[in-house]
């Protein structure tokens, strides 16, 4: 009796793990392909990266799509062909569902092959009219009434493969939700099962750039972002497509993310040798003496490289954390001490914004427990050590490129040195304890710790907060030291930023309800400033943004109040909902602390086919841990 029942408990606890198929196993190649090649890929002209990146986003995601959709397809096909069962009454049922899958399958197939026929129809004839170079300042209207005049049968086409698409996507989800019904399931239970808070918010996200781009005055650069930097919607559907792909399809292992861990360090040796003008890539040859200073490693752009940073530190910092397996906790380890040279050399304000941002996070994490104190110590001590090395190459080349003061507190600071003094001296302090008391390692500290440092966080913010505001609308005349100027606000502020800043802001305020609710098209800033402030942008500085220089700011005027209002969701809840299982989600806390470093760091930085693919991604990853997290705790 006694073994019927274990086996029964063996049975019901086996019922609950995860299966690894086919979908994890592509999923995983995406995630190997995408974190080697994504980083490492450029051409031989440092301008061309943005675009090169673009294509190889849009590449991969639309082929892991195809791929994962013709998977279905045949595994509906399999589903329908199996034999009918032996009891009457099952075999009639089993025969209505086999009749309704078939329907479900012809109707999902002719509904994909209409939307993509009426798609490329579309694209076509537009770009195949004789005045196509009017199109990019003409709305979505203009377009289709030129189409009408020119080449009305690609429009009758159009309108032909779109309406057998609806068709046949209504009748498909009608067989769907039937299917379910017969199962003993509503509508509203099916949808509330399916799909989370960051589910919607990305929903969302993709459906308001949808309703902006076909609103805006200039559908062409809205729809393929040639007039900015390619943050079009179709760079933003690749993000909607590879989001519910990998947040249902993948299978946790180190894998991918050791092998990112490793390009980072590639990427990060190539910077640091781009740093001392060794350029064994040939990239420098078309460069002008300027442009090399400011475009370094595959990256491009030190800004963007910045951002690279700020998603590979992170990621790696806390799985290093966090890490059980002693080879896998070194190369995290090493890799964050390659990234801390890459963002000294980036020298770029948006890498410190993350760095401290996640050095709070892994504190407040460490707080836990001693074991958790020691490796954030020697994480610290990694970060110091690495500007240190850094600075004793200095020495050796004798010529590297200029970086900013602040920079330079990391390598030859006397602040730097005394704190990896205490770095050091309090994980070898730790090391010693854990030998001497062995159930030191168990040991754990009381909350109220981590709740004071959060405190003493906040009393900083505040601090900084006060100042900020004193010295920008109080005493604005008072002079502030170089590495102090963040506090006072003007036009200067953040290399001409704050006039980004204002300018555009102006531009959001100069709009109708329709342009603030849904804004004036993805990636369409720059055709708006260069029109209104492009002579005064010229005149005060030299040069003309196609940006606000502030990603939540671009997104408030390219897709207005509620394309914005769904990236924060996006944000928050993925964010929040891993702080609220990180005992059921423990790997997701590496992804929201992506998640958090990122953003903090866009607040001076700019939306970018480079690195904004990779926070979709890792905002992907967080909502698969945390479905599986849920699941666990409703079986």
């Amino acid at each position: 009796m006694q073994k019927t029942v274990k086996i029964k408990k063996a049975k019901q606890s086996n019922t609950h793990k995860p299966v690894y198929n086919m979908k994890n196993l592509l999923v995983s190649l995406f995630l190997y392909v995408f974190f080697i090649a994504f980083p490492l890929f450029m051409s031989n002209w440092f301008f061309d990266i943005r675009h090169d990146k673009y294509i190889l986003t849009l590449v991969c995601i639309g082929s892991l799509g195809l791929i994962l959709l013709f998977y279905h397809l045949a595994q509906t096909v399999s589903n329908c062909t199996k034999p009918l069962p032996k009891t009457k009454t099952d075999a009639q049922g089993f025969l209505q569902t086999r009749q309704q899958n078939f329907a479900k399958l012809f109707l999902g197939i002719g509904t994909v092959v209409c939307t993509a026929a009426g798609v490329i129809t579309f694209v076509a004839g537009v770009y195949s009219v004789s005045n196509i170079t009017r199109f990019p300042n003409d709305s979505l209207g203009d377009i289709v009434v030129k189409l009408a005049d020119e080449l009305p049968a690609v429009l009758v086409a159009f309108c032909i493969f779109f309406g057998l698409a609806l068709v046949g996507a209504v009748f498909y989800f009608y067989l769907y939700f039937s299917i379910k019904q017969r199962q003993g399931k509503t509508v509203r239970t099916v949808l509330t099962n399916k799909f989370s808070t960051t589910d919607v918010g990305v929903i969302a996200f993709f459906a308001v750039s949808l309703i902006s781009t076909l609103l805006s005055q200039n559908f062409i650069f809205s729809f393929d972002g040639t007039a900015g930097r390619n943050n079009g919607l179709i760079l933003i559907f690749a993000y909607l497509v590879i989001y519910f792909i990998i947040s249902r399809n993948f299978y946790f292992s180190h894998g991918p993310f050791l092998a990112f861990a490793g390009v980072s360090v590639i990427v990060c040796l190539l910077a640091l040798l781009n740093y001392f003008y060794i350029d064994p890539l040939g990239t420098y040859a078309n460069l002008s003496e300027e442009d090399v200073d400011r475009f370094i490693t595959t990256i491009g752009n030190k800004n963007l490289f910045s951002a690279f940073i700020c998603v590979a530190m992170p990621l790696c910092a806390v799985m290093y954390l966090m890490a059980k397996q002693i080879a896998a906790r070194l190369v995290y380890l090493f890799a964050v001490g390659w990234c801390m040279i890459g963002l000294i050399v980036a020298d770029s304000y948006s890498g410190y914004i993350a760095l401290v941002v996640l050095l709070v996070c892994c504190l407040v994490y460490a707080l836990k427990n001693p074991v958790r104190l020691q490796r954030f110590l020697v994480l610290c001590s990694v970060i110091l050590l690495s500007g240190k090395l850094l600075y004793v190459l200095t020495l050796i080349f004798k010529q590297e490129k200029e970086v900013e003061s602040f920079s330079k507190v990391f390598f030859s600071g006397n602040i730097s040195t005394a704190f990896l003094v205490i770095g050091v001296a309090g994980a070898v302090a730790l090391a010693v304890m854990f030998k001497k008391q062995p159930n030191l390692h168990e040991a754990e500290f009381p909350k109220i710790v981590a709740k004071v440092f959060c405190g003493l966080v906040a009393a900083g913010v505040l601090v900084i907060a006060a100042l900020f505001v004193n010295y920008t609308f109080i005493d604005t005349t008072t002079p502030i030291g170089s590495n102090m100027e963040f506090l006072r606000f003007n036009d200067d502020w953040g290399t001409h930023r704050g006039y980004y800043w204002r300018r555009s802001f102006d531009i959001f305020l100069s709009q109708d309800a329709k342009g603030m609710f849904f804004g004036i098209g993805p990636d369409n800033l720059k055709t708006y400033f260069n029109a209104l402030f492009g002579s005064e942008s010229m005149r005060m500085y030299g040069e003309i943004t196609g940006t606000a220089h502030n990603e939540f700011l671009d997104y408030l005027i390219n897709i207005g109040i509620f394309g914005l209002a769904a990236y924060l969701t996006v944000i928050i809840f993925s964010v929040v909902r891993v702080f609220r299982c990180r005992k059921s989600a423990t790997v997701a806390l590496a992804f929201a602390a992506v998640i958090v470093c990122y953003c903090s760091q866009g607040v001076v930085n700019i939306i970018n086919p480079i690195v904004t693919p990779l926070l979709f991604v890792f905002i992907a990853l967080a909502e698969n841990m945390l479905r599986k997290a849920e699941n666990k705790l409703c079986n």
